[in-house]
């Protein structure tokens, strides 16, 4: 995703950032802490995978099913704080929709005794 969140902050030189991801129909809310990996004063970019959550902070995969989302960033005074109640302000709010299906888990288990599993996304 790329916004332009650094225009809105009260620390531009070196923000960061926390977000809440509340699903509209199931009102499920996941809290993250995406790394910021624009070098561009003019905006700001981060990844978010989808799948098995891993990570809720730096590099962030988070469990989300298809659907929309209402997205809120919050300027945060230290990184990775994943605490809303230590936020210094909300920079930005707006709407992500994530689409897409997976087929279940595969699992393989070779003569040796060794699990393998799979998935992939359409």
């Amino acid at each position: 995703m790329v916004l332009t969140l650094s225009e809105k902050v009260s620390n531009p030189i070196n923000p960061h950032y926390t977000w809440t991801l509340s699903n509209r129909d199931t009102l499920i809310t996941a809290t993250i802490s995406p790394d910021n990996f624009s070098i561009s004063p003019y905006y700001d970019a981060f990844t978010l995978s989808i799948g098995t959550a891993v990570s809720l902070t730096s590099s962030v995969v988070v469990n989300l099913t298809a659907g929309e989302y209402h997205y809120q960033v919050y300027e945060m005074p230290t990184a990775y704080d994943l605490n809303i109640q230590n936020a210094i302000g909300l920079v930005e709010t707006g709407l992500l929709m994530v689409t897409g299906t997976s087929t279940p888990f595969i699992s393989f288990t070779s003569s040796e005794g060794f699990t393998f599993t799979s998935f992939e996304n359409y």
